[in-house]
């Protein structure tokens, strides 16, 4: 079984973590989460910095905690006026 198979993206751990997140998580949280049963490496921190950048429904909310974008704005209502060519 390849590694690729045992061990799921760092993309995808995150993405998994914060979308079943109902609030925002740590950095550390998520460090947490990706290390699983993967073998611990010393770069992980700086890994799961760029998945989070390359997942646009992952904003950050504070220093070093991140949440899922529609995690975060369920629930909540917003009014936009429309402009004449929008109305068209």
């Amino acid at each position: 079984m390849e590694s690729s198979e045992r061990y799921p993206g760092y993309v995808a751990k995150v993405a998994k973590a914060l979308s079943a997140a109902p609030q925002s998580l740590s950095v550390e949280d998520l460090l947490e989460e990706v290390a699983g049963p993967r073998p611990n490496k010393s770069g992980a921190r700086s890994v799961v910095y760029r998945a989070l950048q390359q997942l646009y429904q992952a904003v950050p909310v504070a220093p070093g905690r991140y949440g899922w974008l529609s995690n975060l704005l369920r629930g909540n209502y917003f009014r936009h006026t429309l402009t004449p060519d929008e109305v068209r």
